[in-house]
């Protein structure tokens, strides 16, 4: 996958990212570097295309292109983060399925970075929001202004 700069997506501070050991490191290093992170997001993109709204999971995309979790992990989160591909909602054999934008199909997607940690945390501060924001006892606290300035009350 290339940009029109004829370069890779790398996101992560010039880099398509890793999983934090040295190991990952040098491979994300390596792999930038070499044209193989470009080679593996464009072919990505185009396995993605042939499959259509069925998608792929990482466990498939690494079946097909015969690597690790990591590189096919990786480039899926890198095309996800950069909006090129989007992820489902749903999981098929324990994974998420990743698709292009188009072949969504009406189907509820998440953006990148999303957990259940995620949404708890958003419904935990949606709660703590509305109990201050509801509350005059809570005129004068120091969350209500944050929350004002936010746009939020």
């Amino acid at each position: 996958m290339r940009d029109d700069d004829g370069q890779p997506v790398l996101p992560y501070a010039g880099s398509s990212g890793w999983s934090g050991s040295e190991t990952s490191k040098e491979r994300a290093d390596r792999d930038d570097s070499s044209g193989v992170t470009g080679r593996r997001q464009k072919q990505t993109i185009a396995l993605l295309r042939q499959v259509g709204e069925r998608g792929l999971t990482w466990a498939e995309l690494a079946d097909i292109l015969n690597t690790h979790h990591g590189p096919a992990s990786g480039a899926l989160s890198v095309l996800h983060k950069d909006g090129r591909i989007a992820r489902l909602a749903h999981k098929r054999g324990g994974s998420k399925v990743y698709v292009l934008p188009e072949y969504t199909a009406g189907r509820v997607t998440e953006r990148h970075g999303y957990s259940k940690r995620t949404a708890d945390n958003e419904a935990i501060l949606a709660a703590v929001r509305e109990h201050i924001m509801g509350d005059r006892a809570h005129s004068q606290c120091p969350l209500r202004a944050l929350f004002e300035e936010e746009g939020n009350g």
